[in-house]
């Protein structure tokens, strides 16, 4: 045999070792995936009840482009469904309203979680525990998204292919940016909704797909209680009608739950035939009702009177788009917002006048698909472009957007003590 043959053979063994060094290694990421996606595992760790606000947070003047904030909205009504815990009720709220959020500019602190003084947005403190590809607050309790790393110790060239089968959780946090219980979710992260209250979170994940501009997609939506992590509900469980009728499909999908301040009725899209609905559901009977077509995402008001949404865009030749618009839920009519651009985002309310949400710092036409779904891919990007700003924008018919607060992401919004 030749030098070359020679050089030839041990290229292909080399090729060979390596083949089914990566399919041993592939065989074993998908078998621990599957033992943590199996079902929605509870870690308890020891309940946190320190009321406290968040030390070191120096108030300062209001950025000179915030737009001013109404005062806190009613205390939530009780109610009196049994699925409903109540054990929230002792939190004290903080004595000033906070936002929280993902940092998402570039530098250390990208992707962690985040809070800051809406009076003192430049003051922000970052967790050393938790980072987060969506965030959510309300009543003392928050829920973080986040990806799990079992393999931080691996070489940086493995990382990029495992992080394709990552796992995810869902984990609770106090007003202290406190850890608390945990439960593996079983697709990549999506939404994130606490009640007013604080006591239930609704989750979202996509088990299929990483975008609601797909549409082969498959997603799961769960009701948790936040005191404890302990899933109530799906929503695929849930009876639906239809101008009365029962109407049930195969290819149902929810996303984008938002609480009423009874949270046993909440509002959620659903997803069939490639058509969205406004749901209006209700937790203890298990039930959900189709009253408006159209709708994706939706936010309710903190005066639970609208519902602010992303209208979907399609035209043909181009891509998919989102307006976002606002729903009156007296006479059910649409107003068109005055955001213009595509804002592919469950938008939070900042008071009953102005809403937040996120854009992408990236050119437009520039977005890629990744392993990552913090977000959706028409808004945003990974990698060096993966920045993103919040915007803010007037309910009114004449509100104009401005830049609120660079390098941030998935804002929740909590009231101060009345």
């Amino acid at each position: 045999m030749s030098q070359r043959d020679r050089r030839r053979l041990n290229l292909f063994l080399l090729l060979c070792v390596g083949c089914v060094l990566a399919t041993v290694l592939f065989a074993l990421v998908l078998v621990q995936r599957s033992r943590e996606a199996a079902s929605l595992t509870v870690e308890s760790k020891a309940p946190v009840s320190d009321p406290r606000t968040p030390a070191g947070l120096p108030e300062a003047p209001p950025p000179a482009e915030q737009p001013s904030s109404a005062p806190p909205a009613e205390e939530p009504k009780r109610s009196d469904a049994k699925n409903i815990p109540t054990t929230a009720d002792s939190k004290t709220r903080p004595s000033s309203r906070l936002l929280y959020f993902r940092a998402n500019a570039s530098g250390d602190a990208y992707g962690k979680l985040a809070v800051a003084p809406l009076d003192a947005l430049d003051k922000a403190r970052y967790s050393s525990e938790l980072s987060c590809e969506r965030v959510h607050f309300g009543g003392g309790n928050g829920v973080c998204l986040t990806r799990d790393h079992p393999q931080e110790e691996i070489q940086d060239a493995f990382r990029s292919f495992l992080m394709s089968f990552a796992a995810y959780s869902a984990v609770g946090f106090d007003e202290q940016l406190r850890p608390g219980w945990k439960i593996k979710l079983n697709g990549l992260p999506s939404r994130a909704r606490v009640s007013s209250s604080g006591r239930l979170a609704a989750i979202t994940v996509f088990l299929s797909g990483h975008s609601y501009t797909s549409l082969s997609f498959a997603t799961q939506t769960t009701i948790v209680d936040v005191e404890s992590g302990k899933v109530l509900a799906d929503l695929e469980k849930f009876s639906v009608t239809r101008n009365g009728e029962v109407f049930q499909s195969s290819d149902f999908n929810f996303w984008g739950v938002t609480f009423t301040h009874d949270e046993n009725r909440f509002y959620a899209t659903l997803w069939s035939k490639g058509k969205t609905y406004l749901v209006e559901c209700d937790l203890e009977k298990r039930t959900a009702n189709v009253i408006h077509e159209g709708v994706e995402c939706p936010s309710l008001s903190p005066d639970n009177t609208r519902i602010a949404f992303k209208k979907r865009i399609v035209a043909i030749g181009a891509p998919i788009t989102f307006r976002i618009s606002l729903l009156n839920l007296k006479t059910l009519t649409e107003t068109p917002l005055g955001e213009t651009r595509s804002v592919d985002d469950q938008v939070e309310w900042l008071d009953n006048d102005h809403i937040l949400y996120a854009l992408s710092e990236a050119p437009a036409g520039r977005c890629t698909s990744t392993v990552s779904v913090s977000f959706d891919c028409n808004v945003n990007e990974q990698g060096p472009n993966a920045s993103t700003d919040i915007w803010a924008l007037p309910t009114g018919a004449d509100g104009s957007p401005h830049l609120w607060l660079k390098g941030a992401f998935s804002p929740g919004v909590a009231p101060g003590a009345n």
